[in-house]
């Protein structure tokens, strides 16, 4: 199984969330994935998401839940986004994509079949907290 944009979509979104040493909290996740892609993602595709970048190691999930981008990925960013002063953000998810396609995956799809990451009710929860912000 192969990245596809919602996973390059989701680890954008997680690496722009984080706060300093604290990572990325759900809701803060959903919204700028919003933000980006004038959508809101869906519970199954966020947890694929996640499943398939906890595996190969381009996220960590923190005690307290929030999620945080590894140094292979915050490498690669920091060095496409230096002395930029704009940032396409749609552009940025599709070289994102094209950063996946070259790494080489470690797990399988039969271990994507394992539990899910976040419950249906914390995804709920957050996307009820988000909505709140927004509306």
């Amino acid at each position: 199984m192969n990245y596809n944009f919602a996973d390059a979509w989701i680890l954008n979104s997680i690496y722009f969330s984080e706060e300093e040493n604290d990572g990325a909290r759900l809701v803060n996740i959903i919204g700028h994935a919003d933000y980006t892609n004038h959508a809101i993602i869906e519970f199954g595709e966020l947890n694929d998401s996640l499943k398939k970048l906890l595996q190969d190691d381009l996220i960590i999930a923190l005690k307290d839940g929030n999620l945080k981008s590894t140094k292979a990925y915050n490498i690669w960013i920091k060095k496409k986004i230096e002395n930029k002063s704009r940032i396409q953000v749609f552009k940025l998810i599709e070289d994102t994509q094209v950063f996946l396609a070259k790494l080489k995956r470690t797990s399988s799809e039969k271990s994507l079949n394992q539990n899910q990451i976040i419950s249906k009710l914390e995804y709920e929860y957050a996307l009820k907290e988000y909505l709140k912000k927004v509306v």
